[in-house]
């Protein structure tokens, strides 16, 4: 398998927002996780699928399909997947006294009714949220995945006091900026992985030598800029219009991409300082923990 290995979030699976056309593109093989209720164990699998909760987000990623049978896209690494984590960061915030702060936000028990349940998670997913009882735990459970297999956690930036937090407790790798569909039909991403592969092969070697500290951030701009020329040769048949009316229209951006290294626990630690500083009782100033995580910030710059 082609190397840079990601994790993306389902929120951004669900909206087809820049970071998952770009995690498509972009990686060798990118991780997800689709929870099927707020306690994992609590709902059989008929039970989801049965639920129109569970059918809704099923609908919100059916475009990346062709990701998953083209062996781009996953749910789980030969079988482990974030349920136990998501459970566990939930535990975690109530029994660790540094998480405090998360329990004005986070509720200490799951829905007892398994379909409530599912419609509850499902309209966090479709964007009809946020639930930070979901969001939180679930950023966790993320982290954790991708430490446990050595993937790198795809975010975008924002301007939240917990995205406000994770950049401030962030030491940075690497920088660049590439061009990339973010609007476009999944079998055009497909067919630009192709079309590019070579040079999307040396980007992806780079990005993952500089996470892994075994090169420098000098050779993942010289890869960028190989692959940004290529592109831009490419320019006009990655943005031809598309056959079918109903896909949706060609549409590239450039794309800032920060490698950063940070603490394993990074999604609970800075949704930690940031309601600390909610309720007035903490800053965002960086702490002296281990940085063994790594992420990659996706910031759009144009359109």
């Amino acid at each position: 398998m082609t190397a840079l290995h990601l994790v993306l979030s389902p929120y951004s699976l669900c909206s087809r927002d820049a970071a998952a056309m770009a995690a498509m593109l972009l990686a060798g093989r990118v991780l997800t996780y689709l929870p099927r209720t707020l306690e994992p164990a609590g709902v059989s699998r008929s039970d989801a699928i049965g639920s129109p909760g569970f059918r809704r987000v099923m609908s919100s990623v059916a475009w990346a399909t062709p990701m998953i049978e083209a062996g781009v896209l996953a749910t789980s690494v030969e079988g482990d997947d974030a349920a136990t984590d998501f459970a566990r960061a939930r535990r975690r915030i109530f029994d660790d006294p540094g998480l405090a702060p998360l329990r004005r936000f986070v509720e200490s028990r799951t829905e007892p009714d398994p379909q409530r349940a599912i419609e509850r998670l499902a309209n966090d997913l479709t964007r009809s949220g946020p639930d930070p009882s979901i969001s939180i735990p679930l950023a966790a459970a993320l982290d954790a995945l991708a430490e446990r297999h050595a993937y790198t956690v795809l975010r975008t930036d924002g301007p939240s006091l917990a995205q406000r937090a994770e950049r401030a407790r962030e030491h940075a790798l690497f920088g660049c900026s590439v061009p990339a569909l973010v609007q476009s039909s999944t079998q055009r991403v497909l067919e630009t992985r192709r079309r590019l592969g070579d040079e999307l092969d040396g980007l992806r070697d780079a990005i993952e030598s500089c996470v892994d500290g075994l090169a420098d951030e000098a050779l993942v701009r010289e890869a960028a800029s190989a692959y940004a020329d290529a592109y831009d040769r490419e320019r006009r048949n990655i943005e031809r219009p598309e056959d079918d009316p109903d896909d949706p229209r060609v549409v590239s951006a450039e794309l800032v991409l920060t490698g950063v290294a940070h603490s394993s626990d990074h999604a609970l630690s800075c949704s930690a300082l940031a309601a600390r500083r909610v309720s007035k009782r903490g800053d965002l100033s960086p702490p002296g923990e281990s940085l063994a995580g790594r992420s990659i910030i996706v910031r759009t710059v144009g359109r």
